[in-house]
């Protein structure tokens, strides 16, 4: 602030113009000015714009305009977006307008057949206590908390129900979603050890 007013006074003589600054209010006492020009008036924001008007310092924001992360709200804060222009990332061609950022949908317009739009993604799927939920079919039982969509598992532990029937050398593991029976090998079962080709073979004396 003390800068400031500095520069205002600093301003005013430059401009041989007889002042009496008051360093409480930044203004001059005879002249009741606060600038000559737009440098005696505080910087301005990245959303601000600044200029001096009848001697006094304005500002104004620069709305819509670009900024470091996106463009400029009506509010003066640099935002994502402000609108679906905004929105580059073909994943994310959506401007949510009230918290101004880029997601998948708005609307389940916005989503392919079969989905719909919760918070701001296309999902096939949602959990039973958020609204009456959309269970997933039989086949793929688990509704995956990363995307919303219908997954056989998102975990190891989705896979433990199932079962072959020669279970000592085989489990499910979870496999880009998917259970996927695989060999324990190493693992001991009756009468020897796990094999690659998920047999139990006799360990040699």
């Amino acid at each position: 602030m003390r800068r400031w007013v500095a520069l205002s006074c600093a301003g005013l003589i430059a401009a041989a113009i007889a002042t009496a600054c008051n360093t409480i209010t930044g203004l001059d006492d005879i002249t009741w000015r606060e600038c000559q020009t737009e440098a005696d008036c505080p910087e301005a924001g990245e959303c601000t714009r600044v200029s001096c008007t009848e001697g006094q310092c304005a500002f104004e924001v620069a709305a819509g305009e670009p900024c470091a992360v996106g463009s400029c709200s009506k509010d003066g804060v640099c935002v994502e977006c402000v609108s679906d222009e905004g929105c580059k990332d073909e994943l994310r061609p959506v401007c949510d307008t009230k918290l101004h950022v880029c997601v998948e949908c708005s609307t389940v317009n916005d989503c392919p057949a079969g989905r719909s739009c919760r918070d701001g993604r296309c999902v096939e799927c949602w959990n039973v206590d958020q609204d009456g939920g959309m269970p997933c079919g039989a086949s793929k039982p688990i509704c995956s908390t990363i995307d919303g969509l219908c997954v056989e598992c998102d975990l190891f532990d989705h896979c433990s129900n199932q079962k072959l029937p020669d279970t000592q050398c085989w489990e499910f593991l979870c496999v880009e979603r998917n259970c996927v029976p695989t060999p324990t090998v190493g693992a001991p079962c009756m009468g020897g050890v796990c094999k690659e080709n998920g047999m139990c073979s006799p360990v040699p004396l």
